[in-house]
């Protein structure tokens, strides 16, 4: 299975992440970067990150 690293950026203030701030979110399926996938990297990175959804970021 492949690894594909997406970079992110918060389109507005979500949960206690800042709008505009930019991650990485590592994903090791194939079709894409989910919910799930943003959560997890959220939660690695310190954030609270109970709703966190794709449509409240966008790839860079």
């Amino acid at each position: 299975m492949s690894t594909r690293v997406f970079k992110l950026r918060a389109k507005q203030q979500t949960g206690n992440v800042p709008k505009g701030y930019e991650f990485q979110v590592v994903v090791e399926n194939k079709t894409g970067v989910g919910d799930a996938d943003i959560r997890r990297a959220l939660e690695k990175l310190g954030f609270k990150a109970p709703v966190a959804m794709t449509s409240y970021f966008e790839k860079i």
